[in-house]
């Protein structure tokens, strides 16, 4: 579905281009293995987007995983049948930061892979503040008003799945603004070390600018985050690499 700037603006959405995909879906594939003690050929993980729009993460987890149970959530009704075409196996419309319960929101197949500790979510939320007189009971639990920060922290608080990879500004590790709600998150500590990236907004259409876009894979479970940090390392991406394969004989 084509967004037009009056619904961009509205929701802060913006569609996640499929080369940036694949390339965290490379991200992604080096670590899960080795996350938690669970492998994907011994017990398969469910991947999960609530905020999938046209499913382009989902879509890359197919292309590495083939054959895996993807799921996706979008506030886009259009969205749904598109979800459905590139092969995602539930696709359905919430909203994701409504109030109601988690299990009201998420698909229940989603809800019992969290349970079993079987759940990767992969997402690009927006990157825009909430308006004035929404959400405000996810702005109460969990002190911001930004939508980034309200996906982060319901997905680790309320989801808890094995790995959170997501995109996100570089501000929500770095930004002063948000030093409160980063610590009460634990965000630095739950980073899983190889699993980030820093890219160039000007390589994204639909966004204006041009700042650093941070891809992260998080933990969301007991005994897999680092010491405290106050630094981390990334890999800087000036534009995606033309051929993955290449990528993999490097390493």
């Amino acid at each position: 579905m084509e967004l037009t700037a009056e619904r961009r603006k509205e929701t802060g959405a913006f569609y996640t281009p499929y080369r940036w995909a694949e390339l965290a879906m490379y991200y992604v594939e080096r670590i899960v293995p080795d996350c938690g003690g669970y492998r994907w050929r011994d017990r398969p993980f469910v991947f999960y987007d609530p905020a999938a729009g046209e499913g382009a993460l989902l879509a890359a987890a197919n292309d590495h995983y083939g054959g895996c149970l993807t799921a996706g959530t979008t506030l886009e009704a259009e969205d749904v049948a598109i979800l459905r075409g590139k092969g995602v196996v539930i696709a359905g419309q919430s909203d994701f930061l409504s109030d109601k319960p988690i299990r009201g929101i998420v698909p229940a197949p989603v809800m019992a892979a969290a349970m079993e500790s079987r759940l990767v979510v992969l997402t690009n939320p927006p990157f825009e503040d909430a308006p004035a007189g929404r959400y405000e009971g996810m702005r109460r639990r969990y002190g911001t008003a930004n939508k980034t920060e309200l996906f982060i922290s319901r997905i680790l608080h309320e989801l808890r799945p094995v790995l959170l990879c997501s995109f996100s500004k570089l501000g929500v590790l770095t930004g002063a603004r948000n030093g409160a709600w980063r610590r009460a998150t634990g965000l630095m500590d739950r980073i899983v070390p190889g699993g980030c990236f820093v890219c160039r907004s000007r390589t994204w259409p639909g966004l204006r600018g041009d700042f650093p876009i941070l891809f992260a894979c998080y933990s969301g479970i007991p005994g897999c985050e680092g010491e405290t940090r106050r630094s981390i390392t990334v890999d800087v991406w000036e534009r995606p690499p033309e051929e993955l394969t290449i990528l993999r004989e490097m390493n």
